[in-house]
């Protein structure tokens, strides 16, 4: 135990990958200079530009997307259409205080919602100005793409290291075109929150790092991805306990204005922006339909889930050497059985991650202990939910889309855990 401890406080005072001393201790982080061999920064400001540009290139991707769907008459129509009422519906009199419904509800023998009605509530601005529903919906999925984007390029920015910069690009390119950028332009609640579990996971990942404004970004975006589907559910949810634990250890490990900064601004405004986040919900449940303990008490059914042989195939096909998530086969009907050298390639992966933890506990490197540890927490998360969702080859409509829906949150997870393993290289 003196071992454990002595080490967590020295992680916790640990140099972060760009060079600064994050300590959580003694007060707030001091920008101590490293040895120019230990740090990448972002050096001439051509490289910065450079990158900039490859951010925007990403970003006017979604945006040509989302020019092309309105220019060839894209209309709301099913699930679409019934995001479209419910986004209208945001700004009058009785807006909407849950999510989409979802299919447990079949199950149940009741109507439920998916959690809470926060990409309706941020849709229903652009929708109003722009008059048309289709144009409204379609331009507001890709301003929440272009913000999450932002988010994600900012958080990586402010790491200092070129290296961490140009391979999250990379990766978060890779995604947008593998999954089609149409998606990000998509208002299905699905569709909605991949980008903000990508930024919530990132935002995780700096506040274990000692950068605890963070949380705020956090609180918005996991608000953002669990209200829209159940499937982000149990992702986020470990995101958010692994984000208490670590602002519980450095509050308690803290002392002097390091401590007040956390439970005096950082913390509160967190909690704040969360119960506003989540008013919606929490009106309904004290109100109205109690939608989110019902969720719960749903889950508690015996219901025909994929069982874990099905989450650890996928994870093996998406952590394998390529991924499926990156050649944009994660649409295939079947991931069941992956090959003896794609098991191989996934198990040394995931060592190799384990390996990076090891090695920056050892070397105090709280940069890169904090990624592993994230990525590392997603893949679980990510394996268990996709053990617990019903399993998409037994429905009788499934196609390519269906298979999709029950994969998004894949997408991220993935980037985490190649950008974990690419960087730590």
């Amino acid at each position: 135990m003196v071992v454990a401890r002595k080490l967590a406080v020295d992680l916790s005072r640990s140099p972060d990958r760009a060079g600064v001393e994050t300590s959580t201790v003694d007060g707030p982080p001091a920008a101590t200079p490293a040895p120019a061999s230990a740090v990448r920064p972002l050096g001439e400001r051509w490289t910065g530009r450079l990158l900039t540009v490859g951010w925007a290139a990403v970003g006017l991707v979604v945006v040509v997307s989302a020019v092309d769907t309105i220019r060839t008459g894209w209309a709301p129509v099913i699930d679409t259409a019934l995001v479209a009422a419910m986004t209208v519906d945001s700004v009058s009199l009785d807006p909407p205080l849950v999510g989409m419904p979802t299919s447990l509800g079949l199950e149940a023998g009741a109507p439920l919602s998916h959690p809470g009605p926060l990409g309706f509530w941020l849709l229903a601005l652009p929708t109003t100005v722009l008059g048309e529903p289709g144009d409204g919906l379609v331009f507001g999925s890709a301003l929440v793409s272009l913000a999450s984007l932002a988010g994600i390029a900012l958080l990586l920015r402010r790491r200092g290291d070129i290296v961490l910069e140009a391979l999250g690009l990379g990766l978060v390119a890779g995604m947008v075109f593998a999954i089609g950028a149409r998606t990000f332009t998509s208002p299905l609640n699905p569709h909605l929150g991949i980008l903000p579990l990508l930024l919530c996971t990132l935002a995780t990942w700096g506040v274990l790092a000692g950068r605890h404004r963070q949380l705020w970004v956090v609180v918005l975006a996991v608000s953002l991805a669990a209200q829209t589907h159940l499937g982000y559910v149990l992702l986020v949810a470990a995101l958010v306990v692994v984000t208490a634990a670590s602002l519980a250890f450095d509050a308690a490990r803290s002392s002097g204005a390091g401590r007040g900064r956390l439970t005096r601004r950082v913390i509160p405004v967190g909690v704040v922006a969360g119960l506003l986040a989540w008013s919606g919900p929490i009106v309904n449940q004290l109100f109205g339909s109690g939608n989110l303990f019902r969720l719960v008490r749903s889950q508690a059914r015996d219901r025909a889930a994929a069982g874990f042989d099905h989450g650890l195939d996928l994870a093996v096909e998406m952590t394998s050497v390529p991924p499926r998530w990156l050649l944009g086969h994660a649409r295939d009907q079947s991931l069941a059985d992956p090959s003896a050298v794609r098991i191989a390639l996934s198990l040394t992966a995931t060592a190799w991650v384990v390996g990076l933890l090891v090695r920056a506990f050892r070397r105090r490197d709280r940069g890169l202990a904090s990624l592993a540890i994230v990525s590392l927490v997603s893949l679980a998360a990510a394996t268990v939910t996709s053990a617990r969702v019903v399993n998409p080859t037994t429905i009788p409509f499934f196609d390519a889309e269906s298979a999709l829906l029950y994969r998004l949150f894949w997408w991220p997870v993935g980037v985490v855990f190649a950008l974990t393993a690419l960087w730590g290289t």
